[in-house]
């Protein structure tokens, strides 16, 4: 087109100058003749080709060539236009989809791993939104850039070797996006069951560990509760129950500690290393389990010092009951002896009955004993005992009414005594100063113990004195 141009624009209009002159000099020619006085012949070129006629023709020939001439270069011009508009057209489509093909398939290779449910979730959305550009580019770029390389080819276009062998390297980039896709398909099926998984244990591990540290408070409370009973018998009548309750209560915990351990175990398998649902650890289920045991543990110490308690206290019960029956015991024995005193004579038998009687400090030591233990009993709070009627207040009874026993005997056979001596006396008829100093004599042997003793020996006296 440009040598076209540049024939029309320039080499034509120096050849239409050229014709315009040969017609001027074919017009001055003939009318030179044509005015000759001499008669000159007409004018007649040597070639008739170079008539005004003929070159006007010839121009107008050459008008018409000219014409198809650029009919037919515009044609051309039009269609290599049209080539270059659609390799162009074909270009940017193949860059596009060039680029687009490179991004999905970085994005389809990427190898990082989904952690969470919504990170499987947005892998899978991911996925989902290229299948629907691969479908759509199928129809919109694919196709049409098919479609444009074979009609580049098909018109014989300058590069068309170039547009064949890069639609194709296009479309094999395109198409071998699938076995990506489909390979990524299967690892997000995998990541969501994993992930799915994952937070079902994050879930189960959240539920059974807020419930363990429910269940271990509440039991804790109820072991720090106790009651053992009031005595040895309800004491020990409670020991198997207690057994049987711990071993059954520490079982229940250790298998609930071993489930959230193994819960544990298939959660660090599995990779999960955070828990949004709970904030409690395997830590937290082992200090759970220590305060159960250690309240089981202070339960069966607090069980043993009571049983050992209840022990002591039985023991000093029992020890109580003997010490009673032994100071009873004596009691009657002593008892037994002051009234085994047959001695006819009353003041041998005064003398034998205080002996025994001065023989009773193995009461007041048994009494002593009996007291000691009294004393334990009573700061141990002990209210009773099954092992014997008596207390202290009774065996101070028993005691007083024994020495009341004797000295009733002491002052009878002191009497006796008096009487003894008024007779011999009255016998005798000694004077009566002698007597009364005989008496008062025999009153300074007896030395009543008491005001009651005392008061029984002046009896005598009112017997001297009426004699």
């Amino acid at each position: 087109m440009d040598d076209f141009t540049d024939y029309r624009d320039g080499t034509k209009p120096n050849k239409v100058v050229e014709g315009d002159t040969v017609k001027g000099l074919y017009k001055t020619a003939t009318e030179t003749l044509a005015a000759s006085q001499h008669h000159r012949p007409e004018f007649k070129p040597a070639d008739e080709k170079f008539t005004p006629e003929a070159i006007d023709a010839a121009f107008a020939k050459l008008g018409e060539a000219e014409k198809a001439h650029f009919e037919k270069v515009s044609a051309t011009l039009a269609k290599q236009e049209d080539l270059y508009q659609r390799a162009r057209e074909f270009n940017e489509r193949s860059q596009n989809l060039e680029k687009w093909c490179k991004e999905s398939e970085e994005t389809l290779k990427n190898d990082e791993e989904a952690q969470t449910v919504e990170a499987a979730k947005i892998a899978e959305d991911i996925l989902a939104a290229f299948d629907k550009d691969y479908a759509d580019l199928a129809e919109k770029d694919v196709e049409p850039l098919k479609k444009l390389a074979e009609g580049l080819v098909a018109e014989d276009y300058c590069e068309k070797d170039n547009v064949d062998a890069r639609c194709k390297e296009v479309v094999a980039a395109y198409e071998g996006l699938k076995a990506l896709r489909d390979a990524r398909d299967e690892k997000n099926k995998a990541q969501s069951e994993r992930e799915a998984n994952k937070e079902k244990l994050r879930k189960q591990w959240a539920k059974e560990a807020k419930q363990y540290d429910r269940w271990v408070a509440d039991n804790t409370r109820k072991v720090a509760q106790y009651v053992f009973g009031g005595n040895l018998e309800q004491v020990r009548e409670g020991v198997q129950k207690l057994a049987e309750a711990m071993t059954a209560l520490r079982k229940e915990s250790d298998d609930k500690k071993t489930a959230l351990d193994e819960l544990a175990a298939k959660m660090t398998e599995a990779g999960i290393t955070d828990n949004v649902h709970s904030s409690l650890t395997v830590d937290d289920v082992a200090k759970f389990h220590q305060s159960l045991e250690d309240a089981i543990v202070k339960r069966e110490t607090a069980y043993n010092e009571e049983l050992k308690r209840q022990e002591d206290m039985e023991a000093k019960r029992v020890a109580f009951a003997e010490k009673a029956n032994a100071f009873l015991e004596l009691v009657k024995e002593n008892r037994a002896a002051l009234e085994g005193v047959k001695n006819e004579d009353p003041v041998a038998a005064i003398e034998e009955v205080q002996k025994l009687y001065d023989e009773k400090k193995p009461l007041d030591a048994a009494l002593a004993e009996c007291a000691a233990i009294d004393t334990e009993l009573r700061s141990m709070k002990v209210t009773d005992n099954k092992h014997t009627p008596h207390t202290m207040g009774s065996l101070n009874r028993k005691l007083a009414a024994h020495q009341k026993f004797y000295e009733n005997l002491l002052a009878a056979l002191q009497e006796e005594k008096m009487i003894s001596i008024v007779r011999v006396n009255v016998r005798l008829r000694w004077p009566r100063r002698r007597r009364l100093r005989l008496f008062a004599l025999s009153m300074l042997r007896t030395r009543p113990s008491s005001l009651s003793g005392l008061m029984l020996s002046v009896r005598p006296l009112r017997v001297f004195l009426r004699s």
